[in-house]
């Protein structure tokens, strides 16, 4: 089988968070990472069936938890790669790609629990780099791409990836407003979250001044890869419609809603659809989706193994390519530059 290139091709970058299966960790008696080990044995069950349909090489992008609260409740920030070794030889066999998925939770004493200090840009960093760093101590060279948690990123902490060599960031969930990811942990974050509503839904690299806006090509040496975002269809609601068009503009009115596999796609709106709607929209179809390994325990399992299926019996599945996000943007070159 081979990845080789070609206009029809449609490139997928499927990002596993490699991470506690609770985001509160008990920092006393910490838990296992049950999620990691059931989510990588069906991946690896799963790799096999989407070479069959796709008739490509199928990589996944594993990226790893490495900050503080990994650190402060399991001993060391690397204990994934080493408790885990089998895996992660298996994935250099599978010549998958690897990176580090941040968090920025901190222990806060008096309280007696785990707030993500989003708010506090200092330790923000500290997470960043610790989590880098820990990286190159694991896997022996520098970390290229980097997922932050909780739909969070900013300005600053773009630009600290790039001055870190990383290359590739996947945090933008593009069409999700800054409401959303707030109120995910009410009371247990800090600060604010960014409007994702606007955003390119094409990869492109970033202002310096402003994440959410493209510099000239070329210009940097970080590439943010947005995540998939389509269109639900409203049918006559005009209200609903003018919505849309309100938070995404006219550019990206059609592509307003992440197509986040932990939730369920009911009709008319199934998995499948959105994505023949994504793919209708782009210039040069792409494709990228991130899970949770947690979800070998947690309840949406049946809702991403529901969307994995809608993949694999895809009519378009011959085009696609499951590859790293290096690959990626090296097939889409060849189709010429996505717009944003």
């Amino acid at each position: 089988m081979t990845n080789a290139a070609a206009p029809s091709v449609i490139p997928i970058v499927l990002c596993i968070d490699v991470e506690p299966d609770p985001p509160h960790v008990n920092r006393a008696n910490p838990e296992p990472w049950t999620g990691y080990e059931r989510t990588f044995a069906y991946l690896s069950e799963m790799r096999g069936r989407f070479e069959d349909a796709t008739g490509s090489s199928v990589h996944y992008t594993w990226c790893f938890r490495m900050d503080p609260q990994v650190s402060d409740s399991y001993g060391s920030p690397t204990w994934a790669v080493d408790r885990f070794p089998v895996f992660v030889e298996e994935m250099r066999r599978q010549e998958d790609a690897s990176g580090v998925h941040s968090h920025a939770y901190r222990w806060a004493r008096e309280e007696q629990r785990w707030i993500e200090d989003l708010g506090n840009q200092d330790w923000v960093e500290h997470c960043v780099e610790s989590s880098l760093d820990a990286y190159a101590t694991a896997f022996g060279r520098r970390c290229e791409i980097f997922r932050f948690g909780n739909f969070w990123i900013n300005t600053e902490t773009i630009n600290l990836l790039e001055r870190q060599q990383v290359r590739f960031d996947m945090t933008l969930e593009p069409g999700l407003p800054a409401s959303f990811g707030a109120s995910g942990e009410e009371g247990f974050t800090t600060g604010s979250h960014p409007d994702l509503t606007r955003v390119p839904r094409a990869p492109y690299q970033p202002s310096r001044g402003d994440f959410s806006r493209p510099a000239a090509p070329g210009s940097r040496d970080i590439t943010l890869i947005p995540l998939t975002s389509g269109s639900l269809q409203l049918g006559t609601r005009l209200w609903s419609r003018a919505g849309r068009l309100w938070r995404n503009g006219w550019r990206h009115r059609l592509q307003g809603v992440p197509l986040s596999m932990w939730r369920r796609w009911d009709p008319p709106n199934t998995f499948d659809r959105m994505i023949d709607r994504a793919i209708a929209v782009q210039s040069t179809p792409y494709l990228a989706f991130a899970i949770r390994s947690s979800i070998g325990v947690g309840r949406s399992f049946q809702a991403v193994d529901s969307c994995l299926q809608a993949i694999l019996t895809h009519p378009l599945r011959r085009r696609f390519v499951f590859s790293p996000p290096a690959t990626a943007l090296a097939l889409l070159a060849t189709s010429g530059a996505p717009r944003l």
